[in-house]
């Protein structure tokens, strides 16, 4: 009797192991791939990687995926033209106009308030932003975006995260971009934020010339 209660203790050790094992297996075959973002085709549209990532949860996404998805959500409500939804990824101490090109003013501009970059929005076009390829976003450091932006880069703190955003072929989204342009993301804990960066002021530019075709800017 005593044997077989041992064998009995033993067996049901054994199987709570193997269940605890295939479970913790399951559970990073699961979270791996929603983490990494990088690894998707380059024409899986930018709403369905925005969707991959918001369905990991916090604690699990890399900074880099955080700041992707927080530029993300920022660009995809500019392009609605939701002004409201957009602001809620702003810094609350505002939004900072960097340069598309050269060195950063001295001083650099004042932040724009919450009120007049919601008018900036405003002025834009609805724009499919979400139907474009990931292949037109990339994450950068600091050091990274310096060659492309380097007034961008001199602003930004170490820890800081720019999410540049390419031109694409005009046919698939009318009035997106004819160069380049960045925001900026800073991370608090697990919140990430936009504080600023050049992606509104060109879409302004982008518009002005659709509104314009005999002037070139």
């Amino acid at each position: 009797m005593p044997s077989g209660g041992c064998g009995f203790r033993r067996t049901r050790r054994s199987v709570l192991l193997a269940v605890a094992f295939f479970c913790a297996g399951a559970a990073r075959g699961q979270s791996l791939p929603a983490s990494q973002p990088a690894s998707a085709p380059a024409d899986e549209p930018l709403a369905a990687v925005r969707q991959r990532l918001a369905r990991v949860q916090p604690r699990e996404r890399a900074p880099r995926d955080h700041a992707l998805l927080a530029a993300l959500d920022f660009a995809l409500a500019v392009g609605r033209k939701d002004a409201t939804q957009a602001l809620r990824v702003v810094d609350a101490v505002g939004y900072q106009p960097l340069p598309l090109a050269g060195e950063l003013p001295d001083p650099p501009e004042r932040p724009l308030l919450l009120a007049a970059l919601e008018r900036q929005i405003g002025f834009l076009q609805p724009l499919e932003v979400g139907q474009l390829p990931s292949a037109v976003v990339a994450v950068r450091t600091p050091r990274e975006l310096r060659a492309e932006f380097p007034g961008v880069a001199t602003w930004m703190l170490p820890q800081d995260w720019a999410v540049v955003f390419q031109p694409a072929p005009e046919a698939r989204v009318p009035g997106w971009l004819r160069e380049a342009a960045c925001v900026v993301v800073r991370m608090r804990g697990e919140r990430a934020t936009v504080l600023g960066g050049n992606l509104v002021q060109a879409l302004v530019d982008a518009a002005e010339a659709v509104a314009l075709p005999g002037e070139e800017k």
